[in-house]
């Protein structure tokens, strides 16, 4: 069993490294660490200065009730490749995953898999990953892959299921792997300009869109058109390149 405190320092109710040297490859941060409760993890928490942290973690767990992930948190953590994220997540910060290089999986999972409206959904498929949370910040995954799946499913290629309701700038900015991003909920959704700039993402589905969804003007480039239909009697939109 892992002694935590060894590698993590604790600060009111946010967590970052310690100068800890040796890191495993596989690590879970916990919500509780004796009697102190974990909601955040804090700015620069287990950025690339940390060359043991760069290097080491591969795969990350980060237990629920955690509910934010601070700027720069995990940035240029070259050897990520897994992230697991709670239900309790609201808030990616700016920067937080920019330039891991090797992340091809985020994962959140939440209650509304039990949807019932998830019969419509184009998207319930494992080959997709799925984020819950609130906000996407700037460039929070910028130069990443998020991609673990190559293939069709349904006709569809695999890609992220996003419920976010922002995206903000360059949010997936030159994520070479990623090929599609589905938005099931886009009402009350904002797509901040250049969110997807110079990444290999040429299909965005939203269904649910409306009157409070906001496209800002440099979101999509001239090179990508859109259809509009109506499925089950709810609007849907098709960004495509």
């Amino acid at each position: 069993m892992l002694d935590v405190e060894k590698y993590l320092r604790i600060e009111d109710s946010s967590v970052s490294a310690t100068n800890e040297t040796e890191w495993p490859h596989s690590f879970t941060i916990p919500h509780r660490i004796e009697d102190t409760t974990i909601t955040r993890i804090d700015d620069h928490a287990f950025d690339w200065e940390n060359h043991a942290i760069r290097y080491g973690i591969s795969q990350l767990i980060i237990e629920e009730g955690i509910e934010e992930i601070g700027k720069y948190a995990f940035y240029h953590c070259t050897n990520l490749q897994t992230v697991i994220l709670p239900n309790s997540l609201k808030h990616i910060d700016d920067y937080a995953f920019c330039g891991c290089t090797n992340l091809y999986l985020v994962n959140q999972y939440s209650h509304f898999s039990n949807d019932p409206y998830a019969r419509y959904s184009h998207t319930l498929s494992e080959d997709l990953q799925t984020l819950y949370v609130k906000r996407i910040g700037k460039h929070a995954f910028e130069n990443c892959i998020l991609n673990n799946a190559s293939h069709l499913h349904r006709g569809r290629r695999a890609g992220i299921s996003c419920y976010s309701k922002i995206i903000d700038e360059y949010a997936f900015a030159k994520c070479h792997g990623l090929n599609a991003m589905y938005f099931e909920y886009a009402n009350d959704t904002t797509l901040y300009n250049y969110c997807f700039q110079d990444s290999s993402i040429d299909y965005v589905f939203m269904s649910r869109f409306g009157d409070s969804t906001t496209i800002a003007p440099f979101t999509f480039d001239s090179n990508w058109k859109y259809t509009e239909e109506y499925i089950d009697h709810i609007l849907a939109r098709h960004y495509s390149k």
